[in-house]
């Protein structure tokens, strides 16, 4: 069982470097299809990284079972959600959001109108719907000058999956 943490952990390093020059070197739009093409470029290293880690540093010689192959890819797709999470709690919580304006301010203090000039609502609602659209998630319609939003089917199947997920745990109807 070490060895598939082991070699887990060592196929999400190089996830990290695959994916990471594509986020330095310019603003990426699509972070998440991004971070999953980097994932699935990376899958296939982690049956050849599984055996390197056992034959090499564990000295055990292992066979090639289903049970394993499951194990590996499982551990490695923690590990990948796990950074999912960890990535996109900076890019957008708006709690962290607020800590960095306040530290960043002359002074290290802001009043609650000078926090609200920094972090419009507005201009997150139009980042997000952007980005949205950008990635075919979200279609727009102008009918008589009101704009509509609705869901692509790539997009009705995502909300699918995150109503059911919230209902599941019972995280309620806000966001």
């Amino acid at each position: 069982m070490l060895g598939v943490m082991v070699a887990a952990i060592v196929v999400f390093l190089v996830f990290l470097v695959v994916h990471l020059p594509f986020f330095l070197l310019r603003e990426v739009k699509a972070r998440t299809r991004t971070m999953t093409m980097a994932m699935l470029v990376c899958t296939p290293l982690l049956w050849p990284a599984y055996h390197f880690v056992n034959e090499r540093w564990l000295a055990s010689d292992v066979g090639g079972t289903a049970g394993i192959v499951i194990f590996v890819i499982v551990a490695f797709t923690f590990l990948w959600f796990g950074y999912l999470q960890f990535y996109f709690s900076f890019e957008r919580s708006p709690s962290l959001r607020f800590l960095v304006e306040i530290m960043e301010s002359e002074g290290g203090a802001l009043t609650p109108a000078e926090l609200q000039a920094r972090f419009s609502f507005e201009d997150v609602f139009r980042r997000r719907v952007g980005q949205m659209a950008d990635v075919k998630l979200l279609l727009t319609e102008t009918r008589d000058g009101t704009v509509r939003y609705f869901n692509s089917p790539k997009g009705d199947l995502v909300g699918r999956g995150c109503w059911w997920v919230k209902k599941a745990m019972r995280l309620g109807s806000g966001g």
